[in-house]
């Protein structure tokens, strides 16, 4: 018989339900939780049962070994301590609830959350609660502790920051969706998956959010950590590989099915196990296959190694060991494969750009549309496309001003004929008819990224005005989908519009500074004056009422300028220039995505104390910015930029 080598089975063994829970190994014995209610210790070498004990509920719960004792739990709402050489029974503790999360245990302290909403901190030698705490929804998932701190997620779609002695509450951030994976934490941040589809991560010691990024199906997978990564697997049957500090993509590993399990990494390999039934080893340094294996059933246990062996529990009711390790005939590329490149993008020049932007504001013609020429004496109808000259204009605003293109970003920007437009909300949202009668939409989700769409039966300046605007809403998805929570008519929703508004005369103002057109100045002809006078108007009855976000973002984007403190320098250049540079407004618009939706109420508030002396400011600010400026000379077409600082 010859010796094992990597991916062989070395033994498994049968117990009566499935397992989902990781396998434990401590002291030469492998631990294994069942849902048929036994705790199992099996012998690493022979695959031999030593002992097991019988719990009066299902096991999910991966079982922890310190010294002499094991903790695991059960959903019959008990917390076991038990002997790890006999497994005589040492002390339980009830929580009222089913428990499916793993105990963590440290520093004597037992940590496990409960259906019944509760935190729980027991001691670990006596089984006396320490101290709770109370979510507003379930705890599925096992906690982090690092330093002081302990770290979990809630079905009240929370991630809470506990101090690890007291119970004490440091901080809870808002999280699209559930949760039921073990945080990390690793480089001052805390990363979670999420049921929406992302994988989050936020400031450890702040909870502010720091970077997101989607796949395409929920993340129940916990992350593992290591070097300048984190790995964590999706229901979308792939293992993503991130950069730890700023979410870039470094690779991914396909499997057959949904990944749920931890990332396990020994050695030179990361293993983790699919619902298709295999347990996966790849290359920890590009995802590359390094062998397989196929168990009976799906595969739902993250795998745990020792003594050069892989250790795991499948839904065909066994436990498997397999020798671990690189097979002989495997040979690694190496580092990861480096993106595929982008063509380099090269803006438009200044002159163009104006040129451009001449025929934009001066032409009041539908993007694509009919039109008619008389030739000859007769009429012929042709059909006009401008949509690819927009585009350029505002791709190239968007990278003068970010440095990036949009698809770098993660989204794609789309002008659509009118019915193509309306196809699509047919196909994506069901025919809403809001959004049929909006001019363009922020986002679909698609397998390149976010697909932003616009309605081109709009003027080029409708139309170059709708992609500056919704690519601040796109900016927000990506990096702060949260905000999505908060209905229109909420404070959120008028921040998210404020936003939206900000990046729109960014970009503008980017364009204009290039090219030389005025974006700033409020032209005196009685069009302009109308426009301007009405928005005045409308201010003080729009910013309490909920109906009119728009509106309100307008003037909360006026009032973050004034009265926010982390935007002193940007009201000290307002009031000393009557006006904001492009990259100011940027900043601002970067301040108000960074918000939680349960901070907008009380942010409002805030910057909304002086608003009968900030209105006259403004006016003050908006009369002393009219000039006089031809009309094909200023984007009033494209965006408000006088209702905006």
């Amino acid at each position: 018989m010859h010796a094992p080598v990597a991916g062989d089975l070395i033994w498994r063994f049968r117990t009566g339900n499935w397992v989902d829970a990781s396998p434990t190994f401590a002291f030469g014995v492998v631990f294994i939780a069942s849902q048929d209610g036994y705790l199992y210790a099996i012998d690493t070498i022979s695959g031999d049962l030593l002992w097991r004990y019988l719990a009066t509920g299902p096991l999910f719960g991966t079982p922890v070994v310190v010294g002499s004792a094991i903790y695991t739990t059960s959903l019959d709402g008990h917390v076991y301590a038990l002997n790890s050489g006999t497994g005589q029974e040492i002390w339980r503790f009830n929580t009222g609830d089913r428990v499916w999360a793993s105990p963590v245990v440290e520093s004597g302290i037992v940590y496990v959350g409960s259906d019944n909403n509760y935190l729980y901190a027991i001691d670990a030698a006596t089984g006396a609660k320490v101290w709770e705490y109370a979510t507003a929804g379930d705890l599925p998932g096992a906690v982090a502790v690092y330093g002081d701190t302990v770290y979990l997620g809630s079905y009240d779609e929370h991630l809470y920051a506990l101090d690890k002695n007291t119970g004490t509450l440091k901080f809870k951030t808002e999280i699209v969706s559930a949760t039921i994976t073990t945080p990390a934490v690793y480089g001052g941040l805390v990363i979670t998956g999420d049921w929406d589809g992302y994988v989050y991560a936020f400031s450890a010691t702040t909870g502010e959010f720091r970077w997101g990024y989607r796949t395409d199906g929920p993340v129940l997978s916990s992350p593992t950590t290591y070097g300048d990564l984190v790995v964590i697997g999706s229901d979308d049957g792939y293992v993503y590989a991130f950069d730890v500090s700023t979410g870039r993509l470094v690779w991914r590993a396909k499997a057959g099915g949904p990944v749920r399990t931890k990332p396990l990494l020994a050695g030179g390999l990361l293993y983790f196990g699919s619902q298709d039934g295999h347990l996966y080893a790849v290359d920890r340094a590009n995802g590359e296959t390094a062998w397989t294996y196929r168990t009976g059933g799906e595969v739902r246990s993250a795998p745990a190694y020792g003594r050069d062996t892989v250790y795991l529990g499948s839904r065909d009711r066994h436990v498997y060991a397999l020798k671990a390790g690189m097979p002989a005939t495997f040979e690694s590329s190496g580092a990861p494969a480096a993106p595929s490149a982008r063509p380099p993008f090269t803006p438009l020049g200044p002159e163009e750009v104006r040129k451009r932007l001449d025929f934009i504001l001066s032409t009041n013609i539908s993007t694509i549309g009919d039109s008619t020429v008389v030739f000859r004496e007769e009429i012929e109808a042709i059909k006009e496309d401008f949509r690819d000259g927009v585009l350029e204009v505002y791709e190239t605003g968007y990278y003068l001003l970010t440095g990036r293109t949009p698809q770098q970003d993660g989204w794609i920007p789309t002008i659509l004929s009118r019915q193509e437009y309306y196809d699509t909300v047919d196909a994506r949202s069901n025919g809403e008819i809001e959004l049929k009668q909006a001019m363009a939409y922020c986002c679909y989700r698609s397998v390149e990224g976010l697909e932003l769409v616009v309605n081109g039966d709009a003027t080029q300046a409708s139309v170059l005005a709708s992609l500056a605007h919704e690519s601040g809403h796109a900016r927000q998805r990506i990096r702060n989908p949260v905000q999505d929570k908060s209905l229109r008519e909420t404070a959120a929703g008028a921040i998210r519009e404020a936003e939206a508004y900000a990046f729109e005369a960014a970009l503008i103002r980017r364009l204009g500074e290039y090219s030389g057109v005025n974006a700033t100045l409020i032209p005196t002809d009685s069009t302009a004056s109308q426009v301007f006078d009405t928005w005045r108007a409308i201010w003080r009855s729009s910013l309490e009422d909920p109906s009119q976000e728009h509106a309100r973002g307008i003037i909360i984007l006026w009032l973050a300028v004034l009265n926010d403190p982390l935007l002193a320098d940007a009201k000290a250049e307002l009031i000393a220039r009557d006006t904001l540079s492009p990259e100011t407004i940027l900043t601002v618009h970067d301040r108000l995505i960074r918000l939680a939706p349960n901070e907008a109420e009380g942010y409002l508030a805030s910057i909304s104390a002086s608003v009968n002396d900030d209105f006259n400011l403004i006016g003050g600010i908006l009369e002393r910015r009219k000039g006089d400026v031809p009309l094909s000379g200023f984007v009033v077409q494209a965006v408000d930029v006088f209702a905006t600082p």
